[in-house]
């Protein structure tokens, strides 16, 4: 399997040459999405696909084939036809994973995410897709018996794949946190805003001092005298977040593809300790040893671990120390690359 060819086909209509000119400018992390350039140093030769150039008819139409399952049906079959002379399919995620599989031509290896929390009959329809790919893998461990129980893919077939980011780029700044400061941020459908907010007030009333900073799309009302709500921040700025604060805290809605983890993962490389919601699948990345995990919508229990950190600086410290550890050790891009090439591979 040595010097096997691959192609990366990206969700999102993805610009790969413009995400790795961003990489060079600082702008964001590795120097393709997920380091799967970083394949290349396990023996594959990588190639990611182009995106999909569509005039507005075009594009038009592939917003209307998304609306068949959210899945990429257009954009990745315009990718298949310039897939050159790959040996096999690399997609991050089901939405070009799927249509991947059904156009055929080269083997599929798909990762999933959301496919394991959407409803029954969704799952069924896409499981004898799912059960022709070369390899499946899944980020929770909490995936893999929906994926093989009631989806059907074959054990041989499937894996368990640790999530990583770039500990180069998200790692130990030389400012020291603001005292009191609290941040959180996530855009899915899965993230509980609106209790996290909750817990805060309560934070409030004990820590006169305590501020909040999300970054989020999500239109989660923050009091002003709480903090603030940032629509966007670039990743360079979300960086300076982990920074600057004492706590990073994520709340969830139950879900078994490990919501989160990459907030988390990038907080804990920074060196922050992580309040998280302890959903299926989360103790794969975050370990009583680095962090704090709160039990699904529970505000109170959500705020005693913040204002616990808040008031003791240095089990904050230790605990964000460990977390960085953890991080370089086992959840960089890196080690990921290691273990997918591996995946691929066997």
């Amino acid at each position: 399997m040595a010097n096997m060819n691959l192609q990366l086909r990206f969700s999102g209509n993805l610009d790969a040459a413009d995400w790795t000119r961003r990489h060079a400018a600082g702008e964001v992390p590795d120097r393709l999405p997920y380091g799967l350039d970083r394949l290349g140093s396990y023996g594959y030769q990588v190639t990611a696909a182009p995106p999909y150039a569509a005039g507005p008819v075009g594009r038009h139409a592939a917003r209307a084939a998304r609306a068949l399952g959210r899945y990429e049906w257009a954009e990745t079959w315009r990718k298949a036809e310039l897939q050159g002379s790959a040996d096999l399919c690399v997609c991050w995620d089901e939405r070009a994973g799927l249509p991947s599989i059904l156009r055929g031509g080269v083997p599929v290896a798909t990762g999933v995410i959301a496919l394991t929390d959407r409803d029954r009959t969704h799952r069924r329809l896409a499981a004898p897709l799912l059960r022709r790919a070369h390899r499946v893998w899944a980020l929770s461990s909490a995936q893999l018996p929906v994926l093989h129980d009631e989806l059907g893919v074959p054990e041989h077939r499937l894996r368990h794949l640790l999530f990583g980011i770039d500990g180069e780029f998200f790692t130990l700044g030389d400012d020291e946190p603001v005292p009191g400061l609290v941040a959180s941020a996530g855009n899915d459908r899965d993230r509980d805003h609106h209790t996290v907010v909750r817990a805060m007030c309560l934070v409030r009333q004990s820590i006169g001092h305590a501020r909040f900073k999300i970054a989020t799309q999500h239109d989660v009302p923050v009091p002003a005298e709480l903090g603030v709500r940032h629509p966007h921040l670039s990743h360079p700025q979300l960086r300076e977040l982990y920074w600057r604060s004492q706590v990073v805290v994520v709340a969830l809605r139950p879900n078994v593809h490990v919501s989160g983890m990459t907030v988390a993962l990038e907080a804990m490389a920074c060196g922050r300790p992580i309040v998280i919601t302890a959903t299926p699948g989360m103790s794969d990345y975050v370990s009583s040893e680095w962090g704090v995990l709160v039990p699904p919508g529970d505000a109170d229990a959500l705020a005693a671990a913040i204002i616990r950190l808040l008031r003791d600086p240095a089990e904050a410290t230790a605990l964000g120390a460990a977390g960085h550890k953890a991080v370089q050790e086992q959840f960089t891009t890196e080690r990921q690359a290691q273990r997918l090439a591996e995946l691929l591979r066997d």
